[in-house]
């Protein structure tokens, strides 16, 4: 099993109640073809940087999971599925690099020729 990481954007007009739900939801997904989940960061309504689907604001959710691959299309299918998600992405959690090992820096952009 890989390690994955999901964020989902949900409408402002959805309640904690509401978002709470379909969490619980999302994780049945994971957990009932064999994932586990880890972490789950509520970070609260938050102003978007740019409008999604006519929408300033949203709910944040970030959580943590380990399933197979599988998985990860049925997860995608059940954000889909819900109106009140207004944006998700699953991706697949990089390692830690351990202490002490320097980490390599960003690629920085070439200017384009004019």
């Amino acid at each position: 099993m890989k390690k994955y990481e999901s964020i989902c954007i949900f409408t402002p007009s959805a309640t904690e109640a509401e978002v709470e739900k379909l969490m619980e939801k999302f994780t049945a997904v994971v957990t009932s073809r064999g994932g586990t989940m880890g972490k789950m960061d509520r970070q609260g309504l938050k102003r978007l940087a740019v409008p999604i689907k006519h929408q300033t604001e949203g709910w944040h959710v970030l959580c943590d999971f380990e399933s197979g691959p599988e998985t990860i299309a049925e997860l995608t299918r059940a954000h889909r599925m819900s109106d009140q998600v207004l944006r998700s992405l699953v991706s697949i959690k990089l390692p830690e690099p351990p202490p002490g090992v320097p980490v390599p820096p960003a690629v920085e952009a070439v200017p384009a020729a004019s």
